[in-house]
């Protein structure tokens, strides 16, 4: 279970409430350490399973690890894809996103043939 202020901040990461973040952000809060306690995950992670580009990117842009992984072995990449925001998938690989990293070995190679499916190129490595 989330804890506040940690549900509040992470609920507007989902929800692309970029005034709410910048408020928490200016008062200092510090999502890093209060991640700790709140399933090691990352707004990274919020931004990418729910779509939202714009978090992402502002996240991204603080430097946050693209390849983090959760209490739950999860990443950024993992929670993009599995909810189908592929252009946020996209950038995440732009910024090295390993998309092998953390994922639960059942979902393994439905993850994987998916990737090869939607992302492999010729330029790409598969």
């Amino acid at each position: 279970m989330l804890h506040l202020p940690y549900q509040e901040f992470i609920s507007a990461v989902c929800n692309g409430d970029s005034a709410t973040v910048n408020r928490m952000l200016g008062e200092g809060y510090n999502y890093r350490t209060a991640g700790l306690k709140n399933g090691n995950t990352s707004p990274l992670m919020g931004a990418a399973a729910n779509g939202q580009m714009g978090m992402l990117r502002f996240f991204l842009g603080r430097g946050d690890e693209v390849n983090y992984l959760s209490s739950f072995n999860g990443t950024a990449f993992n929670s993009a894809f599995r909810n189908e925001h592929y252009t946020e998938a996209e950038t995440l690989l732009a910024h090295g996103a390993d998309p092998t990293l953390g994922i639960v070995d059942n979902w393994k190679p439905v993850i994987i043939g998916c990737y090869n499916r939607v992302f492999a190129d010729a330029g790409r490595p598969r």
